[in-house]
């Protein structure tokens, strides 16, 4: 009897996360943008990095252009 209330908890158990996790989804919290000298540099970095120098120059985020960006990038 134990067998094959074992057989049952599994056939239930597999059935359930078959179910499941086809439903979950990753969720990106972070991406890495660089490495310098094998350190990353995480998106989250850059933008904290950006808003620091705007808030510097008296700007904000948002007024920085293309080149602007990329002469920060450097």
């Amino acid at each position: 009897m134990t067998r094959v209330c074992t057989k049952v908890t599994v056939a239930v158990l597999a059935l359930l996360f078959s179910i499941v996790v086809p439903r979950a989804r990753a969720e990106v919290i972070d991406r890495i943008v660089a490495t310098v000298n094998g350190h990353i540099i995480l998106q989250s970095d850059w933008d904290e990095a950006l808003c620091y120098e705007a808030l510097l120059n008296g700007r904000t985020p948002a007024e920085f252009k293309d080149e602007d960006r990329r002469a920060f990038d450097r």
